[in-house]
């Protein structure tokens, strides 16, 4: 009896290892996907952008497009962000270019990838007022360090409340505060009989701050996807005012 409890005790030991070994090498297989995505879009020149399909869906080999569709992207307008389309032989844009995105298989992997061809948009160049509807996807605890170099000026205590301070302006000790801010990891949860995934990830925006943001997502029958519902909460309120 004691035999067979120690081997049933070991077992769920080595079972809970192994899903925990599963679980790390799943992150770091999403975190890599998205570094070589943003780094494959990150400073080229107008061409590129253009002539993109090949590489993006080479780095997105879990996707497919509709025959006789390819993506290019525009780089920044008037409103300061870069455009993504899906345009047809004849040359049409559709702004709608995720309606001709298909994934080959459901998994968690080609759900991630769809996320980040969704999420594209965060990656790609853009000017001036175009930050403000960016939000940056900050994936592990090595990404915040990035993000709080921007962040300023940081006035001390002792002044924070009782002079005119500099718009944006963070106090000492709320700053030290956002910089032991543990980031939460991507979670990636599929339920292959229904085709639905819940994608889970923190996201910053210099106007509201640190998100985790849950997205829910439904596969259709022709393998396109659609987003049923967001759900945000709130991790670091932040507003940079009008410095940007």
């Amino acid at each position: 009896m004691k035999n067979a409890l120690l081997t049933c005790f070991v077992f769920l030991v080595s079972s809970s290892v192994f899903a925990q070994n599963a679980i790390i090498e799943n992150e770091s297989y999403f975190i890599q996907k998205a570094n070589t995505l943003e780094n494959l879009i990150t400073k080229r020149d107008s061409s590129w952008y253009k002539n993109c399909h090949s590489e993006i869906f080479s780095v997105l080999d879990s996707l497919d497009m509709t025959p006789h569709y390819t993506i290019s992207i525009d780089l920044p307008d008037s409103t300061g962000l870069s455009h993504i389309y899906a345009v047809n032989n004849c040359g049409e844009k559709k702004d709608d270019y995720l309606n001709y995105i298909h994934i080959k298989t459901f998994s968690e992997s080609s759900c991630w990838q769809w996320f980040l061809l969704y999420n594209i948009k965060n990656m790609l160049p853009i000017w001036s007022n175009g930050l403000h509807k960016i939000h940056f996807e900050v994936l592990t605890n090595g990404d915040w360090p990035k993000i709080m170099s921007t962040i300023w000026p940081v006035v001390p205590d002792s002044i924070y409340e009782n002079a005119e301070i500099e718009e944006g302006a963070i106090s000492e000790s709320e700053f030290q505060k956002m910089k032991a801010t543990e980031i939460k990891p991507i979670n990636i949860k599929i339920d292959a009989s229904l085709k639905k995934a819940e994608i889970s990830l923190c996201l910053w925006n210099y106007w509201s701050g640190l998100s985790y943001k849950s997205y829910f997502l439904s596969v259709k029958d022709d393998n396109t996807v659609e987003i049923d519902n967001i759900v945000s909460e709130t991790i670091i309120e932040y507003d940079c005012g009008n410095k940007w």
